[in-house]
């Protein structure tokens, strides 16, 4: 008899163990979440992702949650020079030396001119083109697939101070080689409309800055580059927003989307390249990083 009484009793302060901590674990691995976990899809597109909670633990051992402004990181290319080599104030013909690099020297890569020059920078702020013979550049990197919720696109853009000429505002992330555009709501932005793209490799790398929407047209041909596109529009110079790339019949050549690939223009696809063309208004601000 006492032996049963004390199993009894044992077994009566297990159950208690177990029903105090279950809820607790049943959180921990994902039971009981608040709706705000839940799956979303991006407006006006057909791509499901998940806004990430993604916590981490602090020195103290305090949960911390990360904020927009972390989960976003600008895009470098760093390349080595391959030899002793000088470096000019343009790419034409007629360019003038205006200093040199040293053998294994690291510097950053700014843009291209045909694969065949570099505009690149050194730490100590020197800047120059050189051949790109004398360049060293690493492989593409991985896309990040780490997507942010429209909120954190709204918070990212709201604290970046960026403002625009018109009520619509491009954010091109080339690190998760998304295109984002946002619309001006009561001094606020917020997000409207989401685009998978494709930007330049690194060794035909898109610019980085802030630009504006300049002219457009309803479809290009370039013999240099043996690609053409529809629906360009241009944001700095030779740098476009456009079509998946095409031949000069007008064949799609290219439906690579997601990574870095292009010469150095935005490429979107065919049905975002033509409403970007018919919607996005000269004058408005596109921040590349």
């Amino acid at each position: 008899m006492r032996f049963k009484i004390r199993r009894n009793i044992k077994f009566i302060i297990a159950m208690a163990i177990v029903i105090t901590v279950s809820p607790s674990v049943f959180d921990f691995v994902g039971f009981g979440r608040s709706g705000s976990d839940s799956i979303d899809a991006i407006e006006d597109q057909h791509i499901e992702y998940m806004p990430y909670m993604d916590r981490g633990m602090t020195s103290r051992g305090t949960v911390r949650t990360r904020t927009a402004m972390d989960m976003v990181r600008a895009t470098y290319i760093f390349a080595k020079i391959a030899e002793d080599s000088p470096y000019y104030d343009s790419h034409s013909m007629n360019k003038e030396q205006i200093g040199s690099f040293s053998k294994d020297q690291v510097v950053e890569v700014i843009k291209d001119r045909g694969r065949e020059s570099y505009l690149v920078k050194a730490g100590d702020g020197s800047e120059g083109w050189i051949p790109a013979e004398n360049l060293i550049i690493p492989d593409d990197p991985e896309t990040n697939a780490e997507w942010m919720s429209k909120r954190q696109v709204e918070e990212f853009i709201n604290n970046s101070e960026l403002t625009s000429q018109t009520s619509q505002l491009i954010w091109v992330d080339i690190d998760r080689q998304l295109t984002h555009v946002l619309l001006n709501e009561d001094d606020t932005w917020k997000h409207y409309r989401t685009m998978l793209s494709a930007t330049g490799a690194n060794k035909s790398p898109t610019v980085k800055g802030v630009f504006e929407i300049q002219e457009r047209g309803e479809e290009f041909y370039s013999d240099r580059l043996k690609s053409g596109a529809k629906n360009w529009v241009r944001f700095d110079g030779p740098y476009l927003f456009h079509s998946l790339s095409m031949d000069k019949d007008g064949n799609i050549t290219d439906y690579t989307l997601g990574k870095r690939a292009s010469d150095g223009c935005i490429r979107l696809s065919m049905e975002d390249s033509k409403w970007f063309y018919d919607n996005i208004e000269e004058g408005s601000t596109v921040f590349i990083n």
